[in-house]
């Protein structure tokens, strides 16, 4: 039913004013030929079935389905002000859809100075269960040094190499590892 919405896009020009969710006022699904004509009399609402935040991509297609007209392709539904985005997430993004990051950062951040480390990616593990970051591998890549401070002290102590040196991919490595145990 969903691609051959895009289909019929690419062959009736009134239903490219539409959204997905617009289209079963104006055009009708038939289930023998699988395809979308238009409608000749009577009305009907549409909707799409939820996704959860936590679905990912999925999450994000479902928002803009919400918003895009006419699209003819997947591609065409992460095209915003003529730039078509390598993710439906960035394409949310773009639009405005998605809430300020900035927050968790700054509360990583905040919280980095009173708190073991430890506790610290309990944080940003809770935030990363409840599926209200909108974008955690940005969040990550700006508070990883909080969130692996006390990495290089433990691998130390724990090797018994009190020069023990580490490059930031390591670090990163063995944090991420940390936060795996968690999640």
């Amino acid at each position: 039913m969903f691609t051959s919405w895009m289909m019929a896009n690419r062959q009736f020009p009134d239903g490219r004013s539409l959204t997905y969710v617009e289209y079963p006022g104006k055009f009708v699904y038939c289930l023998n030929s699988r395809e979308w004509k238009p409608r000749q009399r009577g009305f009907s609402i549409g909707r799409l079935s939820f996704a959860h935040p936590s679905s990912g991509e999925l999450f994000y297609m479902w928002m803009l389905l919400n918003v895009q007209r006419g699209c003819t392709s997947f591609q065409s539904i992460r095209i915003v002000n003529g730039v078509t985005y390598d993710t439906f997430q960035d394409a949310c993004s773009t639009m405005g859809f998605l809430i300020d990051d900035k927050e968790y950062v700054s509360a990583i951040k905040e919280v980095a100075e009173v708190p073991s480390v430890a506790q610290l990616r309990r944080l940003f593990v809770m935030l990363l269960l409840s599926g209200s970051m909108g974008r955690p591998l940005l969040i990550w890549k700006q508070t990883w040094a909080y969130l692996s401070d006390d990495i290089l002290y433990h691998r130390r102590h724990g090797l018994q190499y009190p020069d023990l040196m580490m490059s930031q991919d390591e670090l990163q490595s063995f944090c991420l590892l940390e936060i795996e145990k968690l999640l």
